[in-house]
């Protein structure tokens, strides 16, 4: 096989990979593809001048941008929602210093996809990304379980109440559950109030196509937290997400538009 050939099926190799998951980093990809560290680093910067990747300088971690949907179908739906929050999220705590997270929903979790904390002065953590979270001890969780439809959170639901490794009393008890959730959809937010030396969360759904297709929420120091910091952040979180989605419907439109046009070049 020639040397011209090797550098194109590496490059591949590299994208087939990246695709299997929503973030990379070197480690993962050298142990997946086999190559060095160096190598990868090559091309990952010509995929990123080429605009079929993207860099997190702060996580250090890759994924593909929505390019790569000129050469197959292998961008997931998430990469959109993480390419059009991830500005949004860092705007927000350029703003207020506190860190921002963005998850989507993952066999009865929530998984971080994006988060500012490297961004952040106010966070001890360095990052949350791909870590999961509880749906219903976490903010993140209950703003997904407080707005997605009826059928899929009976589903959830019951999948948490199968799981044994589910000590949750709250899953088990229908009366406080339908409660919580209740307040979640009035209030428009999940909340984790933490105790004094943690952190609180507050979260709110990004809807997409009357589903919900993420979640972005904010983290702060529970000694700040009160009424006025609540209403403040849930404001500045609500417009977040109405941008989010804002984006999400005119990509979706383009999309619908481009394959009309090919369709009927056809």
């Amino acid at each position: 096989m020639s040397a011209a050939i090797e550098p194109i099926l590496r490059t591949l190799g590299i994208l087939q990979a990246m695709n299997r998951r929503q973030l990379s980093t070197l480690k993962e990809l050298s142990l997946e593809t086999q190559l060095p560290k160096s190598t990868i680093h090559r091309l990952l910067a010509t995929l990123i001048h080429a605009g079929f990747v993207r860099k997190d300088e702060s996580a250090g971690v890759y994924s593909l941008t929505s390019k790569v949907l000129t050469l197959a179908d292998g961008f997931h739906a998430n990469s959109w929602l993480v390419e059009v929050a991830a500005p949004v999220a860092e705007a927000i705590t350029r703003r207020v210093k506190w860190p921002v997270a963005v998850s989507v929903y993952d066999m009865g979790a929530m998984v971080v996809c994006y988060s500012t904390r490297n961004h952040s002065p106010l966070t001890l953590q360095k990052t949350t990304i791909n870590q999961r979270f509880p749906m219903i001890k976490s903010a993140m969780g209950q703003a997904y379980l407080g707005f997605c439809d009826t059928a899929q959170r009976k589903q959830i639901i019951s999948m948490l109440r199968s799981l044994e490794a589910d000590k949750d009393a709250l899953i088990h008890n229908n009366y406080q559950l339908r409660g919580l959730l209740t307040k979640v959809r009035r209030d428009g937010h999940g909340t984790r109030i933490g105790k004094l030396g943690e952190s609180t969360h507050i979260a709110v759904p990004v809807m997409h196509n009357q589903d919900v297709g993420g979640v972005i929420g904010i983290s702060l120091f529970s000694s700040c937290y009160n009424e006025q910091s609540r209403l403040e952040y849930l404001a500045m979180l609500k417009l977040a997400a109405k941008k989010i989605e804002h984006v999400l419907v005119n990509i979706a439109a383009q999309g619908h538009a481009g394959a009309r046009a090919t369709h009927g070049a056809r």
